[in-house]
């Protein structure tokens, strides 16, 4: 009865078993249960004396499984064996990370535009002897300017070109094509060079350039270009060359200057500034009711004194509803010869305007310097208004 009873166990048991009684007999086939490690084959002889040895192993192993209360061990055991080899422990979780701070842009920096006193100093040529920088009022005579300041001749002359500019321009231009007027900011840059008695004129555009261009063809001009800068030349009697520096800066330079004519300018880009031109620079910023400045050096020849002018300075400045206007003269001869000179001068071919406002000039002598001096009122600005 124990027998059959241990048969009909062992027939319970052995549908349990049979995964690892297989999994075992693998492992002593293969000389792990066994604790034989695998080595290469043995000699025949040698299998028979392991393989006698194993079988009594094998029948304690099956008698040792069917026992129930090894087995619920040995499933156990192997069961966390497995789940210890199957699933190693979770790795802790990451810190977050605080994200990488983003670069911030950059503002964009933006220049401020160029004031049209810096785009015209910018070309002015630091040789040069004489120099006028300023807005003069449309209306306003020069030449009685001139005459009233007893102005040597070549400033009075560069006076009345800053007119003949723009109306000899306007003389070869289509009909109806814009005034050049209209075509320049109101300040302007006018020299002489050093070499030279012809007047360079430096002027800034209000007018695109692809606009003028078309217009000085339309007028007969023809575009060359010479060291880098196309230039426009009248085929008829004009007495500019009109070349474009900038885009938008137009240079009136003299027909008759030597070569090119483009010296003075490419001077101006290329030296250092001149003190003539700080000096401009300080009196723009110091005050903005200067109208007119010229800085002149000589010899300069003057019709109503017996000697030549070292120098002249020369200011207009707005006052009130007028200009106070103040001109020096640095004659090479006596100075209380030359502002008597200057005070009793002849105007019989003058208007009666320009007579009674320049016996109201009065010449001083101060330092080294002849000094004469006006205010013209709102009615002399009236009275000295250039003809139509």
């Amino acid at each position: 009865m124990t027998r059959s009873w241990a048969a009909a166990s062992g027939h319970q048991t052995e549908s349990r078993s049979s995964c690892i009684q297989a999994c075992f007999y693998h492992a002593a086939d293969t000389g792990l249960a066994s604790g034989v490690s695998n080595e290469p084959s043995v000699p025949a002889k040698s299998a028979v004396v392991v393989g006698f040895f194993a079988k009594p192993k094998l029948r304690f192993i099956r008698r040792l499984l069917m026992r129930r209360a090894f087995l619920p061990l040995l499933l156990g055991a192997s069961v966390v064996h497995g789940c210890t080899e199957a699933k190693s422990p979770p790795p802790p979780p990451a810190t977050p990370q605080p994200p990488a701070p983003t670069p911030s842009a950059k503002p964009e920096v933006t220049e401020a535009p160029r004031s049209t006193q810096d785009a015209l100093l910018a070309w002015l040529d630091p040789d040069a002897v004489t120099v006028l920088y300023g807005t003069p009022p449309e209306t306003l005579d020069l030449d009685a300017v001139a005459v009233l300041f007893a102005l040597p001749p070549k400033l009075a002359r560069m006076l009345r070109e800053l007119r003949l500019s723009e109306t000899g321009l306007q003389a070869v231009l289509p009909v109806d094509a814009p005034a050049p007027a209209t075509w320049f900011e109101p300040e302007l840059l006018a020299t002489h060079p050093r070499l030279s008695s012809e007047t360079y004129l430096v002027r800034r555009l209000r007018r695109p350039r692809a606009e003028i261009e078309p217009l000085l063809e339309g007028a007969g001009f023809h575009a060359e270009t010479s060291e880098g800068f196309t230039v426009h030349t009248h085929r008829g009697a004009f007495p500019w060359k009109l070349a474009f520096l900038e885009p938008d800066i137009l240079a009136y330079i003299p027909v008759r200057a030597l070569g090119s004519g483009l010296l003075p300018l490419t001077a101006a880009r290329d030296l250092p500034a001149s003190e003539v031109e700080g000096q401009l620079r300080t009196a723009g910023a110091s005050s903005a009711q200067v109208v007119l400045q010229l800085f002149a050096a000589g010899p300069l020849l003057h019709l109503d004194l017996g000697d030549d002018v070292a120098q002249v300075m020369f200011a207009a400045r707005r006052w009130e509803r007028g200009l106070d206007v103040q001109v020096q003269l640095v004659p090479t001869g006596d100075l209380e010869n030359a502002a008597r000179a200057l005070g009793e001068r002849d105007l019989g071919l003058e208007t009666d305007q320009v007579r009674a406002i320049a016996a109201r000039v009065a010449y001083t002598v101060e330092g080294p310097t002849v000094l004469g001096r006006l205010q013209l009122t709102a009615s002399d600005l009236a009275s000295l208004q250039r003809p139509p």
